[in-house]
């Protein structure tokens, strides 16, 4: 069986009679044997793993068995035999070659692939999807909901071992990083595990192997060696956050007295000045920029973006915002709260996660 990372979560399986290409989106597929029939797999529809595209591609390169399996989500592609899969389902592909699908946690299926006597799996999105940001039942819900499809999994293979699995891997969950992952290798018997879905941050994989040693026989490294050593080179560190400001004073005192903040350093240039606010809670700053040609309110469009700040106290947060007034929204669902600045720049409140 020979693997081929393609990029993000698309992997190319070449076994002994079959290519499998799982959830492509782009990227360069090596050679291919024209002859040998292939099996285009997307979990679904979201545009990191899907792209129609790629059926034109191959029949470029001259692929004459072409077929597709597509989660119920994805629209039928022209002129391709096209499987249209569902969650919690057997299908039979081929002789000896058989696919059961799992409910993912955000949309779409996992797959697991019987061909002969080998076993692959793709999670596609299925993953404990666990946010700081979201509330104790939302990710309680979550958790729950993951367990019971991998264990639905492990029942599934009933003491059969997978030879190679795809597992999403994502470093945007922060310290809940690895807990699909982990209950993953937990439960399930597999031989190798490919991480995905890391966004471009490959040195998540090493952060995995650092926390967890004990699965360094099983974790394959999914970038190449030549790409790891570009990573070794170009790391990057978020420093700060420029807001441009009307009233330096006036936004200045805001921040000091709603999020506690203060300067930090300035600059001052020929008609600007840039103030750095930060705290001791962390190096990141924000950067106020006051220019003197620009002494008219800001255009923020449709102020799709904003900064989040955690509160070790968030009722004492929110009683010191009503006070002044500067409350612009609020999802008590998800217990949060917005605030605007001066400016009109809007700030996230979230509180701090037991």
């Amino acid at each position: 069986m020979k693997v081929t990372y393609v990029h993000h979560s698309c992997f190319l399986v070449e076994t002994q009679r079959f290519y499998y290409l799982f959830d492509y989106e782009k990227g360069t597929l090596p050679e291919l044997d024209r002859e040998k029939p292939i099996f285009v797999l997307s979990s679904h529809g979201h545009e990191d793993h899907y792209n129609e595209e790629i059926f034109s591609r191959l029949a470029a390169m001259g692929m004459r068995h072409i077929r597709a399996v597509l989660a119920d989500d994805i629209r039928r592609p022209a002129n391709v035999e096209t499987l249209s899969v569902s969650p919690g389902t057997e299908y039979l592909l081929g002789a000896a070659q058989t696919l059961t699908t799992f409910r993912s946690t955000d949309l779409g299926v996992a797959f697991l692939i019987r061909d002969g006597d080998k076993y692959l799996y793709h999670a596609g999105d299925l993953n404990d999807w666990v946010w700081e940001e979201e509330s104790d039942a939302y990710n309680r819900q979550m958790t729950a909901d993951y367990r019971a499809q991998i264990d639905l999994l492990a029942q599934t293979l009933n003491g059969r071992e997978i030879d190679t699995a795809f597992v999403v891997l994502d470093p945007r969950q922060e310290g809940d990083y690895d807990r699909g992952l982990c209950y993953f290798l937990e439960h399930i018997p597999v031989k190798q595990v490919y991480p995905m879905h890391y966004w471009g941050m490959p040195a998540i994989m090493d952060r995995f192997l650092a926390d967890h040693p004990e699965y360094t026989h099983q974790i394959q490294q999914t970038e190449e060696k030549r790409n790891a050593e570009k990573r070794s080179i170009m790391k990057f560190k978020m420093v700060h956050e420029n807001y441009n400001v009307a009233d330096l004073d006036k936004s200045i005192a805001f921040y000091e007295k709603a999020l506690g903040l203060h300067e930090v350093r300035r600059k001052t240039g020929d008609g600007f000045i840039l103030v750095y606010m930060g705290n001791e809670e962390s190096t990141f700053e924000l950067e106020l920029t006051w220019l003197e040609e620009h002494p008219q309110a800001y255009d923020l469009g449709e102020c799709e973006f904003h900064l989040a700040f955690q509160a070790d106290d968030y009722e004492a947060a929110h009683k010191l915002h009503e006070e002044m007034g500067c409350i612009c929204y609020e999802n008590p669902a998800m217990g949060i709260y917005f605030i605007t600045d001066p400016d009109g720049y809007w700030l996230e409140i979230v509180p701090t996660r037991k």
